[in-house]
C-alpha cells in the first residue's frame, strides 16, 4: 500500500513539474489554442459590420511550427528550415460570415445571390479574387498577400476561412521587423466596405512555448 508520505510526495512533485511549466511559459496545445483566441492577447481582432462579422488571427511563429511539426518526426534540418521560411512570412487567418447574434443566418457563397450564374461568380471571387482586396501596410509601404486559400468546408458552415501570406518583396527580414502594421480588407464582394485591423508588436503578449506531448 502506498504510504500516506509518498502521496504527499507525488503530489508535490506534480505541482513543481506544472509550476516549472509555467515559469518557462509552456503550455498544451489546447491551452495555447485558448490563449491565442484571447482577444487581449493581441493576435486576435474581430470586427461587426451589422450582421457581418471579419474574424482575422495573426499566426505566430510557434503555432505555425507546431501545426506544421503535427505529430510528425522531422529531422532538426526540416525545422531549422520550416524556421526560417515561416520566420520572415507574415501569416493570418481571416473568417468571414454572419455575426454569433445575427437574427438571420446566411451562407456568405449565397447572401446577395439572385441565380446560378451570379453564384459561380460568387464563387469565384472567394476562391480567386480575395487576395486582390487584401493588403499589408506599414509606414508608407504596402505588400499584397503573396497567397490567400479559402479552407472548403463542403456546405458545412456559413462562414469561410482564408489562409492569408505575405511574403518580403525586397529584403528577406523586412517583414519580421515591423514594430506595427496594417492589415486592411477591401471588401467588395459583400458591400462592407474597407476593414482595418492594426497589430502593434509592443502590445503582443509574450508567446507561450507549446508542450509537445
Amino acid at each position: 500500500m502506498v504510504g500516506i508520505k509518498s502521496i504527499v510526495f507525488l503530489l508535490a512533485l506534480v505541482v513543481m513539474t506544472v509550476l516549472s511549466s509555467c515559469d518557462k511559459g509552456e503550455i498544451s496545445a489546447d491551452d495555447f489554442y485558448a490563449w491565442h483566441d484571447n482577444e487581449e492577447n493581441g493576435y486576435h481582432r474581430i470586427t461587426r459590420l451589422g450582421d457581418l462579422q471579419l474574424d482575422l488571427k495573426y499566426l505566430p511563429l510557434e503555432l505555425l511550427l507546431f501545426n506544421e511539426e503535427n505529430g510528425q518526426v522531422m529531422l532538426a534540418s526540416e525545422k531549422d528550415s520550416l524556421k526560417g521560411l515561416y520566420m520572415n512570412n507574415m501569416n493570418f487567418v481571416l473568417t468571414i460570415g454572419p455575426a454569433e447574434d445575427a437574427k438571420d443566418k446566411f451562407d456568405i457563397t449565397k447572401v446577395g445571390v439572385a441565380n446560378y450564374d451570379e453564384f459561380a461568380e460568387r464563387a469565384l471571387q472567394l476562391n480567386f479574387e480575395m487576395r486582390d482586396h487584401i493588403t499589408l501596410r506599414s509606414g508608407n509601404r504596402t505588400w499584397k498577400a503573396a497567397l490567400c486559400e479559402m479552407e472548403n468546408v463542403y456546405g458545412l458552415s456559413f462562414h469561410r476561412t482564408f489562409n492569408i501570406v505575405f511574403t518580403p518583396t525586397e529584403k528577406l527580414e523586412e517583414l519580421r521587423n515591423l514594430e506595427e502594421f496594417t492589415l486592411t480588407v477591401d471588401d467588395e464582394i459583400f458591400g462592407s466596405g474597407r476593414t482595418s485591423f492594426r497589430f502593434d508588436r509592443n502590445q503582443l503578449a509574450q508567446v507561450p512555448t507549446i508542450i509537445k506531448r
